[in-house]
């Protein structure tokens, strides 16, 4: 099913509906419908290909184009061979499995180095 593809794709990329559709070039709420199942489009469909570009942005963005190819089973991690594994993995039969490889996206690298200064800080004191 679609929604649960995507939603195992928000939990892996650790992004929300609004960092996607920034790069989509779309409203958060039209994410929305497609993470909740309310819109089903086909594969083909103009809905599809801006998502598949606005997640190919968003990790390109935070270092996790890598981790975005291995799920896909893309050859490489440019946008020509990811954005099509992507909407292939979302169409796509069978359990959805997620790969072993991690990464923390660069923008919540930030948050938990500052976290984690404050908290040093807040020892000293």
């Amino acid at each position: 099913m679609l929604s649960e593809r995507i939603n195992a794709l928000f939990s892996l990329l650790q992004c929300n509906n609004t960092e996607i559709a920034r790069f989509a070039g779309c409203s958060p709420g039209n994410i929305s419908k497609l993470k909740t199942g309310n819109r089903e489009p086909k594969p083909g469909s103009r809905s599809i290909a801006a998502f598949a570009e606005g997640v190919y942005g968003y990790a390109e963005d935070e270092n996790l184009l890598p981790v975005l190819a291995e799920l896909c089973h893309a050859p490489d991690i440019t946008r020509e061979a990811l954005a099509p594994a992507l909407t292939a993995w979302l169409f796509g039969p069978g359990e959805v499995s997620l790969p072993r490889l991690t990464a923390t996206p660069r923008s919540k690298r930030a948050r938990v180095r500052q976290r984690r200064s404050f908290g040093e800080r807040l020892d000293r004191a």
